[in-house]
């Protein structure tokens, strides 16, 4: 009898599995990246109108220059170099969706340098 019970218990389980599959039309979400195309929900224009304005007040050109010409820069490695000197030329017209960008790029050159350490 126990093992009746447990039986039945299985392949309700189970079929109630299966019929949760086939009845919930499950779609996958996959975020595709195009280049220079950025779509978003119309919900969020002031939150990111915000975020661009607090964005553009970054960094500005004198500030810029200090960078390229301090002693760190100087120290830093000839690549290394090149990736400040292009990230600082990206940021002179940068928004929100570029920041995103930047910060991934960044992300991974810190997460190899932890690799290759």
């Amino acid at each position: 009898m126990n093992k009746i019970i447990i039986l039945f218990t299985i392949l309700f389980a189970v079929s109630l599995n299966l019929y949760g599959q086939i009845v919930t039309k499950f779609e996958p979400q996959v975020l595709v990246l195009v280049p220079n195309q950025i779509k978003y929900d119309k919900v969020f224009e002031k939150e990111l109108l915000k975020a661009n304005k607090s964005i553009k007040k970054g960094l500005t050109l004198n500030e810029q220059a200090k960078i390229l010409a301090s002693k760190e820069y100087e120290k830093l490695a000839e690549n290394l170099k090149i990736i400040t000197k292009s990230e600082l030329e990206f940021s002179k017209d940068i928004d929100f969706f570029k920041q995103v960008s930047t910060i991934s790029e960044q992300f991974l050159l810190y997460y190899l340098s932890l690799l290759n350490d």
